[in-house]
């Protein structure tokens, strides 16, 4: 119980850090063209922080590449482990006795 909690916090954390990146790129574009009013424009000063947030969010995108990478190498090792069993005596319930 206490791992599907962690999951859905983790899952739940992801999301929103996705939520916030597609929606601070699509205020940026929609907003891109937008009449600035000066130094002090807070259009201008939303887009600035949403690319800020997106550069410091890119660095994080090769390690997640990573981990994903080596998820879907475990999962194919256990995956080909549970297809190619091989037959031992444990595997049989063999006693080994002398």
């Amino acid at each position: 119980m206490k791992s599907f909690k962690l999951r859905a916090i983790c899952f739940a954390a992801a999301a929103a850090v996705l939520f916030s990146a597609i929606f601070s790129l699509a205020f940026a574009f929609h907003e891109l063209e937008h009449e600035c009013s000066g130094n002090d424009c807070p259009v201008c000063a939303a887009i600035m922080q949403a690319e800020e947030g997106l550069l410091r969010s890119s660095s994080g995108v090769l390690t997640v590449s990573k981990l994903v990478f080596v998820q879907v190498t475990v999962a194919a090792a256990f995956i080909c482990q549970v297809i190619l069993k091989t037959n031992t005596p444990v595997s049989f319930k063999v006693k080994l006795n002398n």
